[in-house]
């Protein structure tokens, strides 16, 4: 949770960034600058990859805490459950989805060279 906090401030400026220095290294035809933009804008996928985990886990708790306060009763768990899952899936797949851009990003480079 701390390396998660931590690395907050610096995923949002490496991928504003990284970006902007892969456009000028594309546009001004100098691929090193390129993958250095790459580089920075893959910490937003490590950043994603730290916080799947996390966010699991805070389903699992979610779903517990709901059930002890009695907020849900005892047959609404699994459907609340299930739905939680799902939510917790959609960090799964926001981490594919950036998975596969840079990975697109990266063919794209390789295509100039």
């Amino acid at each position: 949770m701390k390396i998660r906090s931590f690395l907050v401030p610096v995923v949002n400026f490496s991928s504003k960034v990284g970006y902007l220095i892969f456009v000028i290294g594309l546009i001004s035809t100098i691929l090193n600058l390129a993958y250095i933009g790459l580089g920075f804008m893959a910490m937003a996928l490590v950043f994603q990859l730290i916080t799947l985990p996390v966010e699991f886990d805070a389903s699992m708790r979610a779903i517990e805490s709901l059930y002890e306060e009695k907020i849900i009763l005892k047959e609404e768990k699994s459907s609340v459950s299930s739905v939680l899952r799902a939510a917790a899936f959609t960090y799964i797949a926001s981490f594919l989805v950036t998975m596969m851009e840079m990975l697109r990003l990266l063919s794209y480079i390789n295509r100039r060279n």
